[in-house]
């Protein structure tokens, strides 16, 4: 299980907030060093996703142990996760031009780290996980199990709607670079092909 019994469920979520806040801080950086326009625009979106579903999970939080997201409420994997981000964010912004190859890498990175996110959120969608979160936020208000797993699940289907976009977009640039090398590759003309067949014998 991701969530254990030395990890509280709002230390959790206050760990995916924090992942979901930085993944934002890579797409939105990442989106600055594309240059198609179109493509900057999905990254955007996407950013915008992510940062919408680090609110939500730390009004959650929030609500239960009334603290901020702190690195250290992510453990093991998930830190591992976290600090990854904060590298490929601090390297990506010391790039000046952003060349196919390594946007695909980054956009495989992506699309792993939304798998990951979707992990986490199924895993809260677990029966047990699902009642922890509501019983604990249930001291203070009363909460609908219903509704807050219609919000898990939405997130999750954000999540693999992002993974989509991601693989088209892998695809996309993936093309792109074929097709470039083939329009760049020596071509051989022969001003007289008759003469050549001749002096060959074909």
């Amino acid at each position: 299980m991701l969530i254990n019994q030395e990890r509280s469920t709002s230390k959790y979520l206050l760990c995916c907030s924090g992942i979901e806040e930085q993944t934002f801080q890579l797409y939105r950086t990442c989106a600055k060093k594309v240059k198609h326009p179109e493509v900057d625009a999905l990254l955007v979106g996407i950013a915008y996703d992510s940062l919408k579903h680090s609110k939500t999970l730390s009004e959650l939080a929030k609500n239960i142990i009334k603290l901020e997201f702190d690195s250290h409420d992510c453990t093991g994997d998930m830190a591992e996760l976290l600090d990854g981000l904060y590298t490929c964010t601090e390297e990506l912004q010391k790039i000046e031009k952003l060349d196919a190859a390594t946007f695909s890498e980054i956009l495989k990175k992506l699309a792993d780290v939304e798998d990951v996110l979707t992990e986490c959120y199924t895993e809260v969608l677990q029966p047990e996980n699902l009642e922890a979160i509501a019983l604990e936020l249930q001291e203070l208000n009363y909460v609908d199990s219903y509704i807050l797993k219609s919000v898990f699940e939405k997130i999750i289907q954000d999540k693999q709607n992002h993974k989509e976009t991601l693989v088209n977009l892998m695809y996309f640039f993936a093309k792109k670079e074929t097709e470039k090398t083939q329009s760049t590759a020596p071509m051989v003309k022969y001003r007289n092909p008759d003469a050549w067949n001749r002096a060959s014998g074909v």
